[in-house]
């Protein structure tokens, strides 16, 4: 089957990417899917039906149309039933009826059954993630539509982004789950347990903990209780280093230490922490056994311990799956894509030698296949790049960037040879990153200047070097065309421009692989606009021992 090729049809796909990314209910997927799939293929309605909790029926989740008048044969029904929505959720395969009549013919039975009027065209496509079947996509026409290649693939990758999403949205509720378990275990639990951050503070304990230590609830929610609050200070450097180790190493250490409460008394408890990410987040978690009393239950808390980090540990592992899966997305479509790119425009270029007796128009019309294939080769490229920038190992090493900034001016004087370039340098640093993906970021640098140059009278580009609280910061000025400041937070974005193609080329990749590697190095971007000459931009890289 050939790829994706029409313009319109890749757009879409990326922007309806984008728009899933930040869905985070599973009803916020549908509308966005639908919506896509009838735009793309200009459909007269859809629909968009997922199994109900026992796996035996079909239930539509959404269902649109471009007129109020038009009734839907697509409806609710067990999933064993000979109907083609069901047909495909049990294949697992996609069902064209371009025809008037191709429908009824396929299915005797359906008009019978639904009591409507088969439409004119439909097309049937499975929802599905990891060879899963989730649900179903249904789109009518009222007119005949011949589903071209490049239109079956569109509503197969819909369908299958919308799937891998909705397994997204299913694992982050399972996960969200958990974490609401384990509150839940926190607070019921017997054991005295309190949650905190490497700094002392406490987020989250429960009665038993309370009624050990002899604080009340009533403190802990002015705020007044922190991981020193029962701490004396004997033991105060002891918490310090198994902190550490922990936030170091993963590893469960207990240890005995004495607590004082309120009144003055002491309790000899064995503590037992823990790390435990949620979100973003680093939270340390401490099991306590007064010893005076409860140890008998040392073993209890031990287990419960290690079913806590095993739970940690498969979060963990199902959001890199996750991470992993995307990341795989995106390499694939970009290689997957790029032959039948190549293919379109050689024959275009063939068609176009061969055909000396076409008109203008029709000769005009093959050069803007060309120049299209031409654009969608560089998204396809930038995709490609953006996701080698992301998955590749960094070597990291002491890196220097005078050497890597010569690379980059010969490439980058290569990309313009007919303008002249001065180049201002200044002595870099030496600093502490991957060698390759930094002479990327340095050669995207001043390609972006020079670029950004063409149409000064003279161009210049000055690479110098600041010292900042946070490291090394890089830059690069030129007396180009400078920016917009109140688009400045969508400069480094993917796909983002500011200025009109026509003005300046390109496909806006660049600075977004910027962003990505400097971020894989622990550093951040900048972008500082010199109003009526040209603009800087930069990186900024930490020092080794930070």
């Amino acid at each position: 089957m050939s790829a994706v090729t029409s313009p319109p049809l890749l757009n879409q796909l990326l922007t309806v990417t984008h728009a899933l990314a930040g869905v985070d209910q599973v009803e916020a997927i549908f509308p966005v899917v639908l919506s896509t799939a009838q735009q793309g293929l200009m459909a007269l309605a859809g629909a968009i039906f997922l199994p109900n909790a026992d796996q035996t029926r079909l239930e539509r989740m959404v269902a649109r149309a471009d007129r109020i008048d038009v009734p839907s044969i697509w409806q609710d029904g067990p999933i064993q039933a000979s109907s083609p929505a069901s047909v495909s959720f049990v294949s697992g395969k996609s069902q064209y009826f371009p025809s008037k009549g191709d429908l009824a013919r396929a299915y005797p039975n359906l008009e019978a059954q639904t009591g409507q009027i088969a439409p004119v065209g439909s097309a049937v496509i499975p929802i599905s993630s990891q060879n899963q079947v989730l649900g179903v996509l249904v789109l009518d026409f009222e007119e005949p539509h011949h589903f071209t290649p490049e239109e079956q693939l569109f509503l197969e990758i819909l369908a299958s982004l919308s799937g891998q999403v909705l397994v997204r949205l299913k694992m982050t509720a399972q996960l969200r789950h958990q974490e609401h378990l384990l509150r839940s275990i926190v607070e019921r639990s017997p054991t005295p347990i309190a949650v905190g951050t490497k700094d002392g503070q406490v987020s989250l304990v429960n009665d038993a903990y309370l009624e050990l230590t002899g604080l009340t609830r009533g403190a802990f929610e002015r705020g007044e209780i922190n991981w020193y609050t029962t701490t004396l200070p004997e033991f105060r450097a002891q918490d310090t280093q198994f902190v550490r180790q922990v936030l170091q190493n993963g590893v469960t250490p207990t240890y005995e230490k004495v607590l004082q409460r309120p009144d003055g008394e002491r309790r000899e408890v064995q503590l037992t922490i823990m790390r435990y990410s949620a979100d973003s987040d680093t939270a340390i978690l401490g099991y306590f056994v007064d010893l005076t009393a409860q140890r008998a239950v040392q073993h209890a808390l031990e287990r419960h311990s290690e079913l806590l980090e095993a739970q940690v540990q498969q979060r963990t592992q199902e959001i890199q799956a996750r991470d992993a899966e995307l990341a795989s997305f995106n390499l694939g479509i970009s290689h997957d894509l790029r032959a039948p790119v190549r293919r379109i425009k050689s024959f275009a270029e063939l068609l176009l030698r061969q055909a000396d007796d076409l008109p203008e128009k029709a000769r005009t019309y093959i050069d803007y296949i060309g120049l299209s294939t031409e654009r969608m080769t560089g998204l396809l490229d930038g995709l490609l790049s953006l996701s080698q920038a992301s998955q590749a190992p960094l070597q990291k090493a002491p890196v220097d960037l005078d050497a890597l900034v010569k690379a980059g001016q010969t490439d980058t004087q290569l990309q313009y040879p007919e303008r002249e370039i001065v180049w201002q340098t200044e002595p870099l640093p030496q600093v502490w990153g991957d060698a390759p993906s930094l002479e990327r970021v340095i050669t995207n640098l001043l390609s972006n200047a020079a670029k950004y140059s063409q149409h000064s009278a003279e161009v210049r580009i000055r690479i110098w070097s600041e010292r900042t609280p946070e490291g090394w910061a890089i830059k690069v000025t030129d007396q180009g065309a400078g920016f917009n400041d109140e688009y400045r937070e969508q400069l480094f974005g993917l796909f983002q421009r500011l200025h009109a193609e026509r003005e300046f080329q390109g496909i806006g990749v660049g600075l977004a692989t910027v962003l990505r590697i400097v971020s894989r190095h622990g550093g951040t971007v900048l972008a500082e606009n010199n109003p009526g000459n040209g603009a800087t931009f930069g990186f900024v890289l930490p020092d080794p021992e930070a």
